[in-house]
């Protein structure tokens, strides 16, 4: 059985869901790309129909940043670039409030415009915005006390906005709400204009599922229907937008109360938005009658009121900005816990402490291990009064000492975040990870068991679980374990990873697939699924498509030694040798090591004619070969007895 890929420590995943409708990512931008000199892109954030986001490492800064761009097809327009320039400006000199995500600058490469953005870690659940709060996911509702606090965060965001020259929002929804640190962060200040002026001019229905994201999210969208044009997210685009009337504060306040009631309602979806007609033109149509005819639909809570008037149909009727809307949920949040929200900056001691967990969470999630631990010891050497950050401090730091290698160490520091706090599940989690890299998979799973009786909904204690008892050859009860993972986390591309992995045990190749194929629609870097997917394809002897994922692979990770072998592999398998040969030089030159890619060489050397560097390579897989190998000892053992006799048989005619 081949050993897996040991799961990775993270505390949090980066993923977006997975439909084969939805637009292929823009792979023009690579892992390891160097953008305007100093930013090397990491990964992917997500992509909508307009726009991509990137995780990046800032060179220059020394930090993780989120660099916002516009797709190529969506900023062709010079109009559109200029009004992404400007939007993206605006934002920008909103400099730095507690509630509004801080766009750092605006600058140009490749005749592209990028927005540098802070970067939002997601939390223990692996949630970055309201909408995953609000997703099925989430183990319990927001609750009263939340939702009027995020409310007055919101208000206070965009009164901040306003007063620095932003007119109005234009998109406002879950997904463009961050949340970080239990604060709202509103994001996407004016981009909405981007794609409306990125649009031809031409009328016509747009098809339903190119207006959602891999979620099943609604993204923003436009159609063009007769003589008006409407921008929006469906759902969420108030009556009077659809009317082809101009935008305005009270619209965003009309936008807002929708959300406010997905937050009280803890609905995944805004009211009047319960339609599935065929195409958006259609569904636009219904929500509008719905939100025009129709009462707004009950909930529970203290805010009903308050949600109402943000929900009158006449603009004219709803608050007049967002500092009456505060005015109205202060009183309800101060009856509920006698306590406001104040703009004020945390003490010195904890912001900084704040600040040096982020950075050091943020470094660790693209795999700078040594300058996390860094920042992590220079925090817990300050005083740390807070339970909650000091466990959060010592979680960190065990999981990059997993990841370094000091997995003994990592396991000492992790029990003492359980002693901080002993229902700390990423602590619990992290130590099984420990355990799972030394070997010690009872240990491991006793671990993760932990982990999942304090959260039973922790969708990577349930992945990490089931990886370990593939290895122990419980495919059955790995196979329940991934498939409760992949449903508490549909998003998370290494959940549908450790699927496909056991599928592949169980001799299911294409469901195995189509489990690589939805981790890769999810985050398209991802070696592990390219290589794995390649040796399923080739299983089921579709060997031109698993070389294709090899050259993926190899390209994404050019000194990835097993991605060559299987390369190899399968151009042999193709009867072309002379290049499987080039493949299997390269992969036993980057890893000398590996006694199947020795036994490969040596197929490919003996069909070649190469009789003599074929026994040199099988005797390299002997003298290499593991526990796991033993079995195939005899016959590579008869292989090179033969090739002996074949030599010597040349030799004397």
């Amino acid at each position: 059985m081949r050993r897996f890929k040991s799961l990775l420590g993270k505390l949090v995943g980066i993923a977006t869901g997975s439909q084969k409708q939805q637009p292929e990512p823009d792979l023009r931008f690579r892992k390891g790309d160097i953008l305007d000199g100093m930013f090397e892109v990491c990964g992917f954030l997500g992509q909508g129909g307009f726009g991509l986001v990137l995780l990046a490492y800032d060179h220059e800064k020394h930090q993780v940043c989120a660099l916002k761009t516009f797709r190529d097809e969506s900023l062709a327009d010079a109009g559109a670039r200029e009004i992404f320039r400007r939007e993206a400006s605006n934002w920008v000199d909103l400099g730095v409030h507690p509630f509004v995500l801080t766009a750092r600058s605006v600058f140009k490469f490749s005749n592209r415009l990028f927005v540098k953005m802070d970067f939002v870690q997601p939390d223990r659940e692996g949630r970055t915005s309201l909408a995953d709060f609000l997703s099925s996911g989430s183990e319990q509702a927001i609750g009263p006390v939340q939702t009027l606090e995020w409310a007055v965060q919101f208000c206070l965001g965009m009164e901040h906005a306003i007063q620095h020259g932003i007119k109005c929002h234009r998109d406002i929804k879950p997904q463009n709400i961050l949340i970080s640190n239990h604060s709202v962060k509103i994001a996407d200040f004016g981009l909405a204009l981007v794609a409306e002026a990125a649009q031809p001019k031409r009328n016509g229905p747009i098809a339903l599922p190119n207006a959602s994201d891999r979620d099943g999210n609604m993204e923003l969208s436009i159609v063009r229907m007769q003589d008006r044009c409407v921008c929006g997210t469906p759902g969420y685009i108030p009556p009077e937008i659809f009317r082809g009337e101009p935008a305005g504060v009270r619209s965003d306040i009309y936008s807002f109360g929708l959300v406010l009631w997905q937050m009280a309602a803890m609905s995944t979806i805004p009211p009047f938005a319960n339609h599935k007609p065929d195409n958006l033109e259609s569904y636009l149509k219904a929500v509008y009658d719905a939100q025009m005819t129709q009462s707004v639909p009950p909930m529970e809570g203290p805010i009903r009121a308050v949600i109402e008037t943000c929900l009158c149909r006449d603009p004219q009727e709803r608050y007049d900005n967002f500092a009456e809307v505060r005015i109205q949920l202060e009183p309800l949040l101060r009856a509920l816990t006698g306590k406001s929200v104040k703009v004020q900056e945390e003490g010195p001691n904890a912001a900084e402490l704040t600040s040096a967990l982020q950075r050091g969470i943020s470094l660790f999630s693209i795999r700078r291990y040594d300058e996390s631990l860094a920042v992590l010891e220079k925090a817990l050497a300050m005083e740390v009064l807070d339970k909650e950050v000091l466990a959060d401090l010592l979680v960190q730091k065990g999981a990059g000492l997993v990841e370094v290698g000091r997995r003994t160490e990592a396991i000492q520091i992790l029990d003492q975040a359980i002693a901080v706090d002993p229902r700390c599940a990423p602590a619990f989690y992290n130590k099984g990870i420990a355990f799972d890299g030394m070997g010690e998979l009872e240990k491991a799973m006793a671990c993760y068991d932990q982990a999942l009786s304090v959260r039973p909904g922790y969708h990577r204690a349930w992945d990490a679980k089931g990886r370990s008892l593939c290895l122990l050859g419980q495919f059955q009860q790995a196979s329940v374990c991934c498939d409760q993972a992949v449903a508490l986390s549909p998003r998370d591309a290494e959940a549908w990873l450790g699927k496909g992995l056991v599928l592949a045990n169980l001799g299911q190749c294409y469901e195995a697939v189509a489990c690589y194929n939805r981790s890769l629609a999810l985050n398209p870097i991802e070696t592990a699924a390219w290589l794995n997917k390649a040796i399923e394809l080739s299983k089921l002897t579709q060997y031109a498509e698993a070389i294709a994922c090899c050259d993926e692979c190899i390209r994404l990770e050019p000194q990835k030694a097993s991605a060559w072998s299987e390369k190899g592999r399968n151009l042999f398998l193709l009867e072309r040798d002379s290049e499987a040969k080039v493949c299997y030089d390269q992969a036993v030159a980057i890893n000398p090591k590996s006694a199947p890619t020795w036994s490969g060489k040596g197929s490919v050397e003996e069909a070649l004619g190469n009789l003599q560097e074929a026994t040199r390579c099988l005797c390299m897989f002997v003298d290499l070969a593991g526990p796991q190998h033993q079995s195939h000892i005899p016959g590579i053992m008869k292989r090179i007895h033969d090739l002996d006799q074949r030599i010597q048989g040349f030799r004397k005619s």
